[in-house]
């Protein structure tokens, strides 16, 4: 029986060796290419050790795109600050694995002075983003970063672990390079966004009901997140962005919650959803584009950062 034991033991090491070292060879191939924050959508490619930073930012595609298109050198131009972007668009990353990386970020003895937390209120109340398999494609393979998010709280952990490994190995990961700077142009035009408008929902729908599990577990990681953040003396703004159409989607209700951590555990919090109407500065009706990104952070984010 011992015998029996140690071969499988010896099976066992074998297989994590031959799956291990062509992923990890893929990795360093990818990861020697030299990625900055902003010529990728990864949190890893770029994220080094014992890094301070003046700002840190979480979110989704909001987030991003302060760095995206060539967005990040504007920013930290019109700031003066020296920026760290964790944010995660398309929709591979609820607020749970968000919430991993900021955690990972720490784990790796890196400081930020403040958080923004750029929060689309709908996102508290999205089933989607917590399953997605696809969060970490396009993160190298690391051996710590696997462990820990090994022993991390999450929902579809195992299916986002295996899509993770199996990612390692595709011709999408083997060829990819540090995507070019390039400043988004893109405009809705404004026939479409008045029509569009038109049909949208100008009542906050998601706050006249009673709160949804998926709500209440937004709200407890949200406190993990701000408690985190606070632990590592990272002061944190919420800000909800801006967008073209005027819907509440649960505004009222995100506010409200945000408004009793500010009182409970000293955030801030920054309700920017109606702040920028021109569609020439939005690529589509929820996403600022290039120019849209430099009016919002000289006209609203300076202001926060200043005061």
């Amino acid at each position: 029986m011992k015998r029996l034991f140690l071969q499988l033991i010896k099976y066992l090491i074998i297989l994590i060796v031959l799956v291990c070292t062509p992923i990890s060879i893929a990795s360093i191939l990818v990861k020697n290419r030299g990625f900055s924050n902003d010529e990728t959508e990864s949190n890893l490619l770029f994220l080094e050790e014992n890094n301070e930073y003046d700002i840190v930012f979480l979110g989704i595609s909001q987030a991003r795109n302060f760095s995206r298109h060539g967005n990040h050198a504007r920013v930290e131009d019109i700031l003066n600050k020296k920026i760290v972007n964790l944010g995660q668009g398309g929709g591979v990353c609820g607020i749970n694995e968000q919430l991993f990386y900021l955690d990972y970020f720490y784990s790796k003895k890196n400081k930020a002075k403040v958080l923004y937390y750029i929060l689309p209120p709908q996102l508290m109340f999205s089933d989607t983003h917590p399953f997605a398999t696809n969060t970490f494609n396009i993160e190298p393979f690391d051996i710590s970063f696997l462990t820990k998010y090994m022993f991390f709280e999450s929902e579809n952990k195992y299916a986002r672990i295996h899509s993770y490994l199996r990612s390692k190995l595709t011709g999408k990961w083997i060829n990819y390079f540090p995507e070019a700077k390039s400043k988004q142009t893109q405009v809705v035009e404004k026939s479409d966004y008045l029509l569009k408008k038109k049909g949208a929902l100008d009542h906050d729908t998601w706050s006249s009901k009673p709160d949804t599990d998926r709500f209440k577990a937004s709200k407890q990681i949200l406190v993990k997140t701000i408690d985190l953040a606070r632990s590592h003396n990272t002061d944190i703004t919420f800000i909800i962005p801006p967008n073209l159409l005027g819907t509440k989607r649960g505004l009222t209700k995100v506010y409200k919650f945000l408004k009793e951590m500010e009182n409970e555990k000293g955030i801030k919090v920054n309700d920017f959803s109606e702040s920028v109407v021109i569609p020439s500065y939005y690529y589509d009706y929820h996403h600022l584009n290039s120019e849209g990104v430099t009016y919002f952070t000289e006209n609203y984010l300076k202001k926060i950062v200043e005061n």
